[in-house]
């Protein structure tokens, strides 16, 4: 018969062998990033964007702040052509977030498959003040060209996209995404050529110029500041912490997995003093 001092000790043994049993798997586990750590990097940013009332509030300031900046252009276009702006489409007219909350719950890195399904729901929302800063557009004259980086086999789901919300020049002709490259510059000079474009609007610099494709000095800062005073008038910028070229910043060696690139880019995102 066991005595209660001998089920005592049987049990504490019992209870020590489970910790240390979990303590090594756990130790084994983290000693080997998952796939799932690549996509639970981008947590923190993921939330903040779609939940913060400051970001809120980013948008509706920056879009009131467009229409200011719109009319000054407008008084200043002596050339008689029609007046346009060119906007972007993916974190600065339609907003994402739930499909990078999907990726990061699933624990998945992004995919062109899995980006494409949700392209086709065409289901995401608008964001912040971008609704009434393209209506007043409208109002003034001002043709809208959305010009994005979505491939051309998704136009007709991202026009249904924008047709929701009523946007004024959502038509193949004012539509106009990516064929082979990522490079805007010839889509851009497009419009130029056929109306004066009083303001440009995106999440990431390259919405305005290719150039700032280059993050190599500084980590694209140097051209920023050589270029200030030409962008400030006529490119308004949005936040994105999600994605976008501010990530060449981190390299990776052909055919990384996701686990190594999680690692490496915990390893390459150094604090570094504001330059």
């Amino acid at each position: 018969m066991t005595t209660p001092i001998a089920k005592t000790l049987l049990r504490s043994l019992l209870i020590a062998f489970i910790v240390a049993s979990c303590s090594m798997q756990k130790a084994a586990t983290s000693s080997q990033p998952s796939k799932g750590q690549l996509a639970q990097q981008n947590v923190d940013a993921t939330i903040w964007y779609n939940t913060s009332a400051e970001n809120f509030y980013i948008y509706h300031q920056t879009f009131a702040f467009a229409k200011t900046q719109l009319l000054e252009r407008l008084k200043a276009n002596k050339t008689g052509a029609p007046n346009s702006i060119i906007i972007d489409i993916d974190e600065t007219v339609l907003d994402n977030s739930p499909f990078m909350y999907e990726l990061i719950t699933r624990g998945e890195a992004f995919s062109e498959i899995s980006w494409d399904k949700w392209v086709q729901q065409a289901s995401a929302k608008l964001l912040p003040g971008v609704q009434d800063f393209l209506m007043f557009c409208e109002q003034n004259g001002v043709q809208v060209f959305y010009i994005s980086n979505r491939s051309e086999e998704q136009l007709d789901f991202t026009m249904q996209n924008l047709v929701k919300y009523n946007l004024p020049n959502v038509n193949p002709e004012n539509v106009l995404l990516k064929k082979d490259m990522s490079d805007k510059t010839e889509r851009r000079r497009l419009v130029q050529q056929q109306t004066n474009v009083v303001l440009y609007i995106g999440d990431n610099l390259r919405d305005f110029d290719e150039m700032f494709r280059d993050r190599s000095d500084k980590f694209g800062k140097v051209i920023v500041e050589r270029q200030l005073q030409e962008m400030l008038p006529q490119f308004i910028l949005l936040p994105n912490p999600m994605y976008g070229q501010w990530q060449a910043i981190f390299s990776f060696p052909e055919g990384a997995s996701d686990a190594e690139k999680a690692s490496l880019k915990i390893d390459q995102a150094q604090p570094r003093d504001y330059e």
